[in-house]
Formats: C-alpha cells, structure tokens, sequence
C-alpha cells in the first residue's frame, strides 16, 4: 500500500498507469471512505467500483477523495462486475484524466510547435479544481463536473484548450472581480506547468 496522497498525487499515478497501458487492479483506500476497486486493461480504465457504488457513481465518489493510499497489482487479471463498466470518456468527464496520449501540440499564444505533456490535463484540472474548492467550497467539484459536461473541450493539451472552461467556470461565480482574478492565475499558472 503506499503512503497517504492527495487527489492531484493519486490522479498522477492513476494517469501513469494508463500512459504505460498497464492492465491489473487497483486499490484505492480513501482516508475517510469505503475503498474503491478499479479495473484497468492495456491502459483503459474500464471498470470501478465500490461497496456503495458502481461505474460513474463510483468514478463520482472517487472525484470527491481528498486523501488515500493505493495498491496496483499486475498480476492480477481486470475483473469487470456487471454494472461496474465504464467508457474512457466517463473517466476523462469525471477524473479528468486520460488515456489518450498526444505526440505533438501546438502552442498559439507562443506560435510555437512543443513536444505535448501527457499529463498536463490531469495537471490542469488538479489545479483548477484545488483552486476553485478555494473559492467556492465543497460544491467546486460538482460545479466544475457540470463545467466541463457542457465545456466544448473535453481534453486539454495546452492552455488554451482550458479556455471554454474557465470561462464557464467564471460564470458560476457571483464576485465578477474574482471571477475575472480566477481566470487569469489560473491561466498564469497553467502556462507554468
């Protein structure tokens, strides 16, 4: 089992699992929760439950998780439970991460072409999420969940691709100053990773 992590760190590993197309089992024990078992085939996620819930319920209750510690075993082979199904575009809705890798991204607002960061939608949505808790409190997950239901970029390769989301974001804030405040650190520290 390894040590205590949070969501980003988890999420981090999970997308590491998925970029090297591994298939097996992970366990996931969340600090204060019941835990959660993922499917995982030549790096799809394709199934996830828990003994409350299943498919995207589950993804949902994993989406929540501020705290835990996980076990990956490869020797186990994915056991997919009637029910617990889940597609990569669920996993991309709901975790923010991906399986997709992307070999090449270009950079307009740097009119440059740049060797494209796997991770950097899972990073992205790390930060925008921990920021947007910071605002907005305990419903920033459902809020930024509906965001990115109706944003018109479902994967994000470069800043701005993050830029239909924020602004939906922006609009659920009531403070316009700190709607505008939002958007600009969080493209500034965007641009930074």
């Amino acid at each position: 089992m390894s040590e205590q992590m949070d969501y980003s760190s988890l999420m981090q590993a999970l997308q590491a699992k998925l970029v090297e197309k591994v298939s097996g089992m992970m366990f996931i024990s969340p600090q204060n929760g019941r835990p959660i078992v993922m499917a995982i085939k030549e790096g799809v996620v394709c199934s996830i439950y828990s003994s409350t819930s299943k498919g995207r319920a589950a993804l949902s209750q994993l989406a929540e998780v501020e705290q835990s510690s996980y076990q990956f075993n490869a020797t186990a082979a994915p056991m997919i439970l009637p029910g617990t199904e889940i597609t990569p575009e669920e996993v991309s809705d709901v975790l923010g991460i991906s399986s997709v890798v992307v070999t090449a991204a270009t950079s307009s607002s740097q009119g440059t072409t740049r060797e494209a960061d796997p991770d950097f939608h899972a990073r992205a949505l790390a930060l925008i999420k921990e920021r947007l808790i910071d605002i907005m409190g305990p419903f920033a997950s459902v809020i930024l969940q509906d965001a990115l239901r109706s944003s018109s970029s479902s994967h994000f390769n470069s800043v701005d691709d993050t830029e239909d989301l924020l602004e939906k974001l922006a609009e659920e804030m009531d403070d316009k100053q700190e709607a505008l405040q939002f958007s600009r650190q969080i493209k500034s520290a965007l641009e930074k990773l």
